[in-house]
């Protein structure tokens, strides 16, 4: 008796951070994306879509699953639209990018035409999750900024809104 082959398939991660670019249609963009890509290279494609929910850590119900089916030996590839959607962290990146390799799978981001089976395309993962890690900490500091230039008007006598006129 043979054993049958367990089921192998490619997995599709789209990910939106915030409930306004789920209403923009952002998810469903990157899922016709995915779903484009899938079927030009013809891939059998599981989304495990992710809305509402930050890239600052792997700490994600959908992104678990998916690495749950890596350990498992369930995925062949791991298809994102764009680096950034699946870790704004290098060092979280380089992890999941260890986690791939060991377990066969290869790592393929769409827009910046990452295909992690070659050298180029893995010294370019590198790069590129640098990028987005600088991105997130700029992002950081400016809303930290703009939290203490708030703070300081109050401080100032600009009094908000719903203290005007009383008095």
């Amino acid at each position: 008796l043979m054993a049958k082959a367990a089921a192998r398939w490619d997995a599709g991660y789209p990910r939106v951070s915030t409930d306004m670019q789920v209403e923009r249609d952002a998810l469903q963009n990157q899922i016709q994306a995915l779903e484009a890509y899938a079927v030009a290279h013809g891939l059998d494609l599981h989304l495990y879509a992710e809305e509402g929910v930050s890239a600052k850590d792997t700490d994600r119900p959908k992104l678990q699953e998916l690495l749950a089916d890596v350990r498992a030996g369930r995925v062949c590839t791991v298809l994102v639209t764009k680096l950034d959607r699946i870790s704004r962290s290098l060092a979280d990146l380089l992890d999941l990018m260890r986690l791939f390799d060991a377990h066969g799978v290869k790592f393929v981001s769409l827009r910046d035409s990452i295909d992690t089976s070659g050298p180029v395309g893995r010294f370019m993962l590198h790069i590129l999750g640098a990028i987005a890690e600088l991105e997130r900490g700029i992002i950081a500091e400016r809303v930290a900024e703009d939290m203490k230039l708030r703070a300081r008007q109050v401080e100032w006598g600009a009094s908000p809104l719903w203290a005007r006129g009383r008095g």
